[in-house]
């Protein structure tokens, strides 16, 4: 499945098959196989691939104490598989060509928290991320006994990993306090990669745990509101016209709709004195009103 998703990352794909000369046995099976999937006719077995894998990272080799393969973390053997392909694969300037389609550059803001009384600048770092992270929130008791704060829709789960809470000495009170971290996007890439994140450390087991909540995702993932206002303003155009013709698109196709509704009731009225019943005419599909943030990268990309 992973190199069914990156095959289909064109620029990549092509980069990684034309590279000559690689010397990493991961990467060369990787050609390999992006070039069977050209032409093949039938299921591929990357056995080659595995095996190497297995060689180049060992922790993937690891087995049970049947005998049998350890269960393994997607986005772990993802990174590993993009961290090798980047050592070795260049563009013609000498950028790692996974960091030139898959890397996003985000800036982090920590700041000591309001209520511990303290006065600090706030500190900032730049880092590298080849995925947008979804953090899936179930359900939590309130104190009216309802349940409120669950993760329903990808754009909520990535704003949710975009802002955390954080303890560590404070130099100024001379203890430990709290810390507020809020990170945007400064750099968007070509290729976006987002991650539902389903497990987290719960504190009273001291055992990881999986959220099983279904989370939807749009079809088009508007990341404006996640990004720095610096690369808010690079975009804001091409997003704004993007934006007004979904409307129009989103308007003729509610006017559609509703044309289709009133010939199905008309229709309906009609046939009910002679067979009783009416068949409804099915609805168009309808796109949500978010925008696709590959055809924001070129914009975004610094």
């Amino acid at each position: 499945m992973l190199r069914q998703v990156l095959k289909n990352a064109d620029d990549f794909a092509e980069a990684v098959k034309a590279a000559p000369g690689v010397s990493d046995p991961l990467v060369r099976e990787t050609q390999a196989i992006f070039k069977k999937m050209e032409t093949a006719t039938a299921p591929i077995e990357p056995n080659a691939f595995w095996e190497k894998l297995k060689q180049r990272k060992p922790e993937f080799a690891q087995q049970t104490n049947q005998g049998g393969w350890m269960q393994q973390d997607a986005e772990e053997c993802f990174t590993a598989l993009l961290n090798c392909v980047n050592e070795v694969v260049k563009t013609p300037s000498g950028k790692g060509i996974v960091d030139e389609n898959f890397a996003i550059e985000m800036e982090t803001e920590t700041r000591l928290d309001e209520a511990e009384g303290g006065s600090e600048e706030p500190t900032k770092r730049t880092e590298k991320f080849y995925r947008l992270s979804c953090h899936i929130q179930g359900q939590t008791k309130q104190a009216d006994g309802s349940f409120k704060g669950a993760t329903d829709l990808m754009p909520q789960g990535i704003a949710k990993g975009l802002e955390d809470k954080l303890e560590k000495t404070s130099p100024s009170l001379g203890r430990m306090a709290i810390y507020n971290t809020k990170s945007r996007v400064t750099r968007l890439p070509k290729f976006l990669v987002t991650q539902l994140v389903r497990f987290y450390y719960k504190t009273d087991t001291q055992k990881k745990a999986k959220v099983l909540r279904p989370v939807k995702f749009p079809f088009m993932l508007d990341v404006y509101d996640f990004c720095a206002p610096e690369l808010q303003a690079k975009i804001k155009g091409y997003r704004d016209k993007k934006v007004a013709k979904q409307r129009e698109e989103e308007a003729e196709a509610k006017k559609a709709k509703l044309s289709h509704e009133t010939a199905a009731a008309a229709g309906g009225a009609a046939a009910a004195g002679s067979i009783g019943i009416c068949a409804m005419l099915a609805s168009p599909l309808f796109r949500s009103n978010v925008i696709c943030s590959k055809s924001l990268a070129d914009l975004g990309r610094c």
